[in-house]
């Protein structure tokens, strides 16, 4: 009997600490539907989306301190439903082999009719991997392979991904992802970025990704952390 407790109580710390480390890593971002790149850049809710997302492209593509980025432009498109009925769909398009996020099925859209959706798109649609979508392109359908299947935090989790689909408008938002090279000071360049934008009069969040993560999290990380450390205590008790 001795030994199944502490067993048990050796189990619980092991996982407890299993699960502070993943939750921790910085890879971690990536099971959420975000890019595994150092710094987020986000523009929404402000006009001329598309001509600030050029302009910030650009302004990127001179930095001498960015080791690479990539930009990702949030359309929406109609879905035809088997019913006939139609539903609203947000995909995000762009290089997604730069900083991509990890496929819990399936792998990253590449060919111009291959999309990814997100785990809670494709079971509100009925889709899953090799399953033919179909999308309003100037209100006519085109056929679309879903090629890739991952979770997604964001957005309340509903999301596509392709590498380029045409029409869709103007963008609802676009999403800068960057890492800098190695010895650059994130926090300076950070703070030297929001500057530029805001003197460009460009309405544009950067952060870190892993403040990000903490942000999404409030008191989940905290709280694993507390309780790690009592199945610790507990275990040695024992």
């Amino acid at each position: 009997m001795d030994g199944l407790v502490i067993t048990l109580g050796m189990f619980l710390m092991i996982l407890l600490q299993n699960i502070l480390s993943t939750i921790s890593s910085s890879q971690f971002v990536t099971y959420m539907g975000i890019g595994d790149g150092e710094i987020r850049l986000d523009i929404r809710q402000t006009e001329d989306i598309a001509g600030k997302t050029e302009e910030v492209g650009k302004l990127l593509a001179q930095e001498e301190q960015v080791a690479r980025f990539a930009v990702l432009r949030t359309l929406s498109y109609r879905v035809v439903l088997p019913d006939g009925a139609y539903a609203a769909l947000q995909v995000e398009q762009g290089d997604h082999t730069v900083f991509p996020v990890s496929y819990a099925k399936g792998e990253i859209p590449k060919a111009k009719n291959e999309i990814a959706l997100s785990a809670l798109c494709a079971e509100e649609l009925g889709l899953s991997m090799g399953d033919t979508l179909l999308l309003l392109m100037d209100e006519t359908p085109q056929e679309y392979t879903v090629c890739g299947i991952y979770s997604d935090i964001t957005n309340r989790g509903k999301t596509a991904k392709a590498a380029f689909l045409p029409g869709g408008g103007s963008p609802m938002w676009s999403v800068f992802y960057v890492s800098l090279k190695e010895g650059v000071p994130k926090e300076q360049w950070l703070s030297a970025w929001t500057r530029i934008l805001s003197d460009r009069g460009i309405s544009a969040k950067a952060v870190d990704i892993q403040e990000y993560v903490t942000d999404t999290y409030g008191q989940t990380i905290p709280e694993i952390r507390m309780a790690a450390c009592a199945a610790v205590l507990a275990a040695g008790f024992l």
